[in-house]
């Protein structure tokens, strides 16, 4: 039923598309009405019945079966699709029906792009199917390829040990009661595990009362619980507005802090520039008192060093006078060794001629 009613809309919706299609230029207020992209024109709507084909749905109502008729506008008679145009506008002469509103409109759109997404969504998922049945196709072909021959491997190995039939019975019977052995093994570790699981089983449900019991009896203590929990939270309020409390103070603290300390820097400041015109006053009365003092000690020492020039100066015409002396010292030692030896001279030959006189 839900095919059909989506069938029938589709198709309300081919016929509306077509009378939008076919109302004249005249009488349209937009013209982007009917040229608009999100309006699909019935050509399109033809292109994807023809892509889907021919079907019939379950409810047994056919879809279009000729893809190359548009409905007429009026909904009467099918029209080929080059004279649809001609034709609506014809009888739209004759008879003007009220454009329908753009809100109107709206829905029918979204339900046909709905449609036509859901279309596209079957048509995927049947070439999907259609893949996945070939597959299977091939797989069953495969297989059945297969078995013939596992079946044709089989009778060859029956025929190859039809001899060996008896022996192989014998062991079969032994293996069948090992394996009915080991059967009857493994029933009776089951029954004793699952008595043990049994006694388990009312263990934890003993537990499980004793524990309900338990928990009956921690009401009260639940009720405590319940009352730590909402003075926890109190408390945690309190410790948050506390807090909130302290950093509006520290932030207050840090801007006095601040504020003391501009007013101490700034005072640092003042009292450093009268220290550095005090230290400047100084330096410069030092500089005057030292200045003073090395003038005057320039001039003492200047007048020392005239006292001095001047001292140089005499013994300077001292050494002269004591040079001129000297020179005249050994000009006169000089005359008196030539006048001493001229005297021993002198007294040598008178002392010969004595002797010659003797």
């Amino acid at each position: 039923m839900a095919q059909c009613s989506s069938l029938s809309r589709s198709l309300w919706i081919l016929s509306l598309s077509s009378w939008v299609l076919a109302i004249p230029a005249s009488l349209v207020s937009s013209a982007n009405l009917v040229s608009s992209p999100s309006i699909p024109s019935s050509k399109s709507l033809m292109k994807i019945l023809k892509s889907t084909g021919p079907k019939t749905e379950p409810c047994g109502t056919p879809l279009l079966t000729s893809l190359h008729v548009d409905l007429d506008p009026l909904g009467t008679t099918p029209q080929p699709p080059s004279s649809k145009l001609t034709a609506s506008r014809a009888n739209l002469k004759d008879t003007v029906e009220p454009m329908p509103d753009n809100d109107l409109l709206l829905p029918v759109q979204q339900e046909y792009e709905s449609i036509c997404r859901n279309l596209e969504d079957l048509r995927g998922r049947r070439a999907q199917l259609r893949a996945q049945y070939d597959f299977l196709q091939q797989e069953a072909q495969d297989l059945q390829n297969e078995s013939r021959e596992f079946a044709n491997y089989l009778a060859k190995r029956a025929r190859r040990h039809q001899g060996l039939a008896v022996s192989l019975n014998e062991e079969n019977q032994e293996l069948l009661h090992q394996i009915q052995k080991q059967h009857q093994e493994v029933i009776t570790r089951s029954q004793e595990q699952e008595a043990a699981l049994q006694k388990e089983l009312f263990q934890k449900e003993a537990e499980l009362a004793r524990l309900s019991s338990e928990l009956e009896g921690l009401h009260e203590v639940q009720a405590l619980k319940q009352e730590q929990t909402t003075r926890i939270r109190e408390l945690q309020k309190e410790l948050a507005a506390a807090q909130k409390q302290h950093m509006q103070h520290l932030e207050a603290a840090k801007i006095r802090a601040l504020k003391e300390k501009m007013a101490q820097e700034q005072m640092a400041g003042q009292e450093v520039e009268g220290l550095a015109q005090q230290v400047q006053q100084l330096a410069l009365r030092c500089l005057q008192e030292h200045s003073q003092t090395v003038c005057q000690q320039n001039k003492e020492l200047k007048k020392e060093l005239h006292q001095l020039v001047q001292r140089v100066q005499k013994l300077q015409e001292h050494k002269h006078r004591l040079q001129k002396q000297m020179e005249q010292l050994w000009q006169e030692q000089g005359c008196l060794q030539d006048m001493a030896h001229l005297r021993g001279r002198l007294s040598g030959k008178g002392s010969g001629l004595v002797l010659e006189e003797e």
